[in-house]
């Protein structure tokens, strides 16, 4: 028998560690639960504001929350609870997403881009697109992908910060993107039409159809891939289900009810539980993926949102560090890095970025960062280290240096 635990209005979920970070329709308020007790520690109010997604800073361990119908986006402290400041990005939002050190953004006609480190909006590129106009970067980070009405994508080039034409993939609306599991591809579920799951190699500038979405899952509204790679989930808002597709047998393996109105889900970082949440049931059905069965359904007094979830795709913790600074003559300077992985999938290979630029791409077995540069006073640098396994699943670690 599935239990029921009443709790506070949840809408938005995020999972960072063991807690849940959970919106509210209608008051607005953000809450803290924790997930194994499923008990809420606290919530905090976004003064009215409907939360839409839910995006996680590892950096500063801060939380970035869309707001439904807004220009804004607010900054949450993740270890206070509070609300530290709130970003104007100065057109409607549409999607969001957050590569250090810029948050980036898509409104009704515009690509957006915001600087974290100098907290000031810095530019927007006009885009061809309509539609709801979702978004997601590459695993390298150098590549960002929108997705609109009519199958049509444009890809935006982060470091030239230029705006390719628009290209059409299928002739129905594209839905949720998210990186594959294999290099250079993003997997994309079409949310119109006839509903297939496609594969975009923005290298090749190839698309191939992976599979049909009819008589598994409808909508689309929502992807993830399980930590270990293995596995894609579809949230169907619909039919109201989750389809799990096998990446290695190329087959649906599997799919199961969810509540009516399911509008939103996560993944759990050791890829033991997805969470479901509900706008009509006013509920989070909480799925275990070793049985791929809803083990608990949590009611809520107050419907969730239409919220999008940032899933979270940890090979393992990765811990960065500055080992030694060494001034090599006035301005210049070599700063050497290295980094130690804990248990988890096997690493295909590292990427190493500096204030969001790709560096450098390592080998396996490397574990140390050299680089020699000029540098201003009063710079500040922040590099990130990302191990990917050769299944696409990927962590992140981060490393501040001011001389």
């Amino acid at each position: 028998m599935i239990g029921k635990i009443f709790v506070l209005c949840l809408v938005a979920i995020f999972l960072q560690a063991e807690t849940l970070y959970v919106g509210h329709l209608e008051e607005g308020y953000l809450s803290f639960m924790e997930r194994e007790s499923e008990e809420t520690d606290g919530f905090l109010s976004l003064q009215s504001f409907l939360p839409e997604k839910i995006l996680f800073r590892k950096a500063a361990n801060e939380l970035y929350v869309q707001l439904k119908d807004s220009s804004y986006v607010y900054v949450v402290d993740c270890l206070e609870k509070t609300v530290k400041s709130r970003l104007d990005l100065q057109e409607k939002v549409c999607d969001a997403c957050l590569q250090e050190p810029y948050l980036f953004a898509t409104s009704p006609s515009y690509f957006l881009i915001f600087d974290l480190r100098e907290q000031k909006f810095l530019t927007k590129m006009p885009h061809n697109l309509k539609g709801a106009l979702r978004l997601a970067i590459n695993l390298e980070g150098d590549l960002a992908f929108i997705t609109g009405d009519g199958g049509m994508l444009q890809t935006v080039n982060l470091t030239s910060k230029q705006m390719s034409d628009a290209v059409s993939l299928n002739p129905g609306n594209l839905g949720a993107i998210c990186p594959g599991p294999h290099e250079n591809e993003m997997v994309i579920a079409s949310s119109s039409y006839d509903y297939d799951l496609l594969v975009w190699n923005y290298r090749k500038k190839t698309v191939r159809k992976l599979c049909s979405l009819i008589n598994v899952v409808e909508g689309g509204n929502q992807i993830l891939i399980s930590p270990d790679g293995k596995y894609l989930y579809v949230l169907g808002e619909k039919t109201a289900n989750v389809g799990r597709f096998d990446w290695e047998k190329q087959v649906w393996d599997r799919s199961l009810p969810v509540s009516l109105g399911a509008s939103s889900f996560t993944i759990t970082k050791d890829g033991s539980h997805l969470y479901v949440g509900s706008s009509i049931q006013k509920s989070l059905d909480s799925i275990s993926l070793d049985t791929f069965n809803t083990v608990r359904e949590i009611l809520f007094p107050y419907p969730p949102c239409a919220v999008l979830v940032e899933p979270c795709h940890p090979v393992q913790n990765l811990s960065v560090r500055q080992i030694e600074q060494q001034f090599l003559s006035g301005k210049e300077r070599r700063n050497i890095l290295e980094w130690e992985t804990l248990a988890g999938a096997k690493v295909a290979y590292y990427l190493v970025r500096k204030n969001g630029q790709l560096l450098r791409k390592l080998a396996p077995e490397d574990k140390m960062f050299l680089e020699d540069g000029r540098i201003q006073k009063g710079e500040k640098a922040v590099y990130e280290v990302v191990a990917v396994s050769a299944s696409g699943t990927h962590s992140q670690g981060y490393q501040t240096i001011v001389p």
